[in-house]
């Protein structure tokens, strides 16, 4: 029988729990995107097709299985998919750190953005279960601005660590994270009532939706229409620049530790545009937004080619840090 006196051990709310696991996953998440454009760059001297290729294999699942996968989430118990996808996550993680060459590696690396399929959406139906409707605001703030924070520290650190061990064995940190948060997050899920779904969709049905949001298009306004066309133009350029920038830096003689400044500095530059939207977004129109972004993306991008091509030898990391 319980002994009545005894207290009980104050438990942590769920929420402050799943933000910490959170945490540690999404450092763990920008740790690996570091490192897989890092690795073939800096150890086997990979071109920027090849990069690419590996960062389009850690993100493509996610663009063609995660509707699907939607639909196997709504008849599954996500508290379960949460736990596999972590564990998954870290295993494969692990086995990238020990790739011996570079077909291995971009194969792990589509094993993980399938683990990462499994995790994060896992994640998305656990916080509506465990963060009640009035906290989700305060929530999903915080959780912001930690991953802001991680976005930025998480460069920081892979880049220090890989001028002092072997590079590829960075890749323990981010098992490290990834377990340490799956340990925050055991008790939580233990103690999450599950809801089942009132109805579960169906992989035919989704299908059917998908096809139908596609022929939507046709009816969208201008302004939305343009709106997405920019977007998907911007996401083009990225996808061309990105590859090229460790490939550059690597053939230039610069080290991973000025590839992690750089993609810290991005970062915080984001963080600080992020701010003064927030501040000041209030005094401008939508429109003018996207011009005003539109126009200060397109000019570093030309003004980054434009150094690179005209004074190659003249860049150090501050300035391309400032570009």
């Amino acid at each position: 029988m319980a002994d009545p006196t005894r207290q009980a051990v104050p438990q942590a709310p769920p929420a402050a729990r799943l933000l910490l696991g959170q945490v540690c996953a999404g450092f763990a998440q920008w740790l690996d995107i570091f490192l897989v454009f890092s690795i073939p760059s800096f150890v086997w001297k990979s071109s920027p097709g090849e990069i690419a290729l590996v960062a389009a294999l850690f993100g493509l699942p996610s663009l063609f299985l995660g509707p699907l996968f939607g639909a196997f989430l709504d008849r599954s118990d996500p508290r379960r998919l949460m736990v596999a996808g972590a564990l998954l996550r870290a295993v494969l993680t692990a086995s990238i750190a020990f790739a011996p060459g570079f077909g291995l590696f971009a194969a792990l690396v589509l094993a993980k953005g399938l683990a990462n399929l499994v995790y994060w959406p896992a994640g998305t139906v656990v916080t509506q279960l465990a963060v009640a409707e009035h906290q989700r605001l305060h929530y999903f703030a915080s959780l912001s601005v930690w991953d802001q924070l991680c976005k930025v520290g998480a460069p920081l650190v892979g880049g220090l660590l890989m001028l002092a061990m072997p590079a590829r064995q960075v890749f323990m940190v981010s098992v490290v994270a990834t377990l340490v948060g799956l340990l925050v997050l055991l008790p939580m899920l233990r103690r999450l009532p599950l809801t089942p779904p009132a109805t579960a969709r169906t992989v035919s049905g989704l299908l059917q939706g998908l096809l139908q949001g596609w022929a939507a298009f046709g009816t969208l306004p201008g302004p939305l229409l343009l709106g997405m066309g920019l977007g998907v133009g911007l996401s083009t350029v990225l996808a061309l620049y990105d590859p090229h920038v460790p490939a550059f830096l690597a053939a230039n003689g610069f080290d991973a530790g000025a590839f992690a400044l750089l993609v810290s500095a991005t970062a915080a530059g984001a963080v600080a545009a992020a701010l003064v939207v927030r501040s000041a977004g209030s005094r401008w129109t939508p429109l003018a937004l996207i011009r005003g972004g539109t126009t200060i993306f397109g000019s570093a991008v030309v003004a980054t080619a434009a150094a690179v091509c005209l004074a190659p030898g003249r860049l150090d990391q501050t300035l391309l840090c400032l570009l």
